[in-house]
């Protein structure tokens, strides 16, 4: 098993490269993305060699919401990586991306049943957000998504605490999100 890597190491880009572009910038030009590819895919590679997909058991995926750039999600699907989508938006983006639905995982605490139905038809995975999801998802496997590739995940709240921001925490005894552990 290999180390995770730090997260936060300036590469080349961030020390030399950045300084001289931003030199470019002025009030037509207010803005600029700048993206360091070989850092971002050697942290990709690194995460997938810690957790192999040999198995065929670990899908190491993307988060869209905290990153959308066409780009970025390219060079991580190229690698290997999936994408996890909490959107129908978000779906048909990683869907014209080129990202094949096995490594696609649907995963939202407000899913319609269209959506879930058009991911079960297309095979893309989901994860549960609570029981009542996962009674609609039983419905549509016992009916017009009987076929399906699909693998359903349940996400778990562990009701850990808040955190140091209770406001944004997801693992609260009250949380919104998951099926809590108790």
């Amino acid at each position: 098993m290999h180390p995770l890597p730090a997260v936060s190491v300036p590469g080349d880009a961030l020390t030399s490269l950045v300084p001289l572009a931003t030199t470019l910038l002025d009030d037509q030009t207010p803005c600029a993305f700048f993206f360091d590819v070989d850092m971002f895919s050697a942290k990709c590679r690194a995460i997938m060699g810690s957790f192999p997909q040999g198995d065929g058991r670990t899908l190491h995926a993307l988060a869209m919401k905290a990153n959308p750039i066409a780009a970025v999600l390219r060079i991580g699907m190229v690698l290997g990586m999936g994408v996890e989508v909490a959107s129908p938006g978000e779906l048909e983006h990683a869907l014209r991306l080129g990202f094949i639905p096995e490594k696609i995982v649907l995963d939202s605490p407000a899913k319609t049943r269209t959506e879930l139905r058009r991911a079960l038809q297309l095979g893309i995975h989901i994860n549960a957000d609570n029981l009542e999801e996962l009674a609609r998802i039983e419905a549509l496997l016992q009916g017009e998504a009987a076929d399906t590739a699909s693998v359903i995940g349940v996400r778990i709240n562990p009701q850990i605490g808040e955190g140091s921001i209770a406001a944004v925490g997801t693992a609260a005894r009250t949380s919104k999100f998951g099926v809590p552990l108790e």
